[in-house]
């Protein structure tokens, strides 16, 4: 947070759902300006889908997303009744490797996802959106996926009240570790 306090920020997006499950609450408490996590997004984008209450939900993520309960608890809380958790933190190395499709990426899943048949999956990490059409061609196109990406757009149209602006963007990426390797893989993410 310290690193952040030496910008201009207007809002900070954690986009990390093991920080949003963790530490959202300790760097709202730090910051000088409004933080938003990538759960609660998640949640709301599911609930404002056409999913209905009681049918199958599958959240995958890491085993520190998953453990910390954090997605469950705010879908217990909206309704959801048939709630499926699944750590699957072998798509992270997998991502990072950019292996986002082929044999070894549908063997993790069919050992991930054998005999489950959701309505709906949150990608509850957010390497999952660049395997996104492996997973949804897995279940046949069948349920409906929700990450973080589109879930933030819609929560700060939604709750910040932000409107498209006409002036030129920049992007700068910083790194505490491979800077290179950051650069690489952020062209697949602003492209997906």
């Amino acid at each position: 947070m310290e690193f952040f306090k030496n910008f201009e920020v207007d809002i900070l997006i954690t986009a990390c759902n093991s920080v949003s499950a963790y530490a959202i609450e300790e760097l709202r408490e730090n910051a000088p300006f409004p933080v938003v996590g990538v759960i609660e997004p998640g949640v709301l984008a599911l609930e404002q889908s056409k999913v209905k209450k009681e049918e199958e939900i599958l959240i995958i993520g890491t085993n520190a997303t998953i453990s910390s309960n954090k997605y469950q608890t705010l879908l217990k809380e909206k309704g959801f009744k048939n709630i499926i958790s699944k750590p699957t933190p072998l798509f992270v190395p997998l991502v990072e490797e950019e292996i986002f499709s082929g044999e070894i990426l549908e063997a993790t899943m069919r050992y991930y996802f054998q005999d489950l048949k959701p309505k709906a999956i949150i990608l509850g990490c957010t390497h999952f959106p660049l395997i996104s059409n492996a997973i949804s061609n897995y279940f046949l196109n069948s349920a409906l996926l929700i990450h973080s990406g589109e879930a933030i757009v819609e929560f700060l149209e939604q709750n910040f009240h932000l409107t498209p602006s006409k002036k030129p963007t920049s992007l700068k990426l910083f790194a505490s570790e491979n800077p290179e390797k950051l650069k690489k893989i952020a062209k697949l993410w602003l492209t997906n």
